[in-house]
């Protein structure tokens, strides 16, 4: 799975953090607040359940 799918559907469920936030996050760089991170799951979780 790309970010780009997972970031797409993340904004399509309310995310409010930009793409460069995301991908900093994933590698470590950054730390987004815990409903974000939240958030960023349940997009993964939707994705590889539906």
């Amino acid at each position: 799975m790309s970010t780009d799918r997972l970031f797409v559907h993340y904004l399509s469920i309310g995310g409010s953090c930009d793409h460069l936030e995301i991908d900093a996050w994933l590698h470590d760089v950054a730390t987004l607040p815990t409903f974000e991170q939240q958030r960023l799951a349940h997009a993964l979780w939707e994705i590889v359940e539906f």
